[in-house]
């Protein structure tokens, strides 16, 4: 895959639309890649932007592709914030059924 800046992208963009059209272009940003362009691929995100689907009707193409997945490092701390977050919702559901049983046995007696 080709890689160029962002800067030289500007530049030239006539040129690397052409490219594009043949095979993918990593674009960069202060030497970080800000976003690959290819025509295929920006043909396939539009047309999936207007399916929606179950995950159960999911394919294994797209579980495959979940499942190999990785969070980039920098980001791994939104997992510790999901799991607390999970722990809170846990927590807050047991103490709401804990006082609809006892507002429940109240009412028997």
């Amino acid at each position: 895959m080709a890689m160029i800046t962002i800067l030289k992208f500007r530049r030239e963009f006539e040129a690397f639309l052409r490219y594009a059209r043949c095979r993918p272009i990593e674009i960069t940003r202060h030497g970080r890649r800000a976003f690959v362009l290819s025509a295929e691929q920006h043909d396939w995100v539009r047309a999936a932007g207007r399916r929606a689907y179950r995950t159960t009707n999911a394919t294994t193409f797209v579980i495959n592709s979940v499942r190999l997945a990785e969070m980039d490092a920098n980001h791994a701390a939104l997992d510790e914030l999901l799991n607390e977050t999970r722990r809170r919702a846990s927590i807050q559901h047991r103490e709401q059924q804990d006082g609809v049983r006892r507002a429940f046995r109240h009412t028997r007696h």
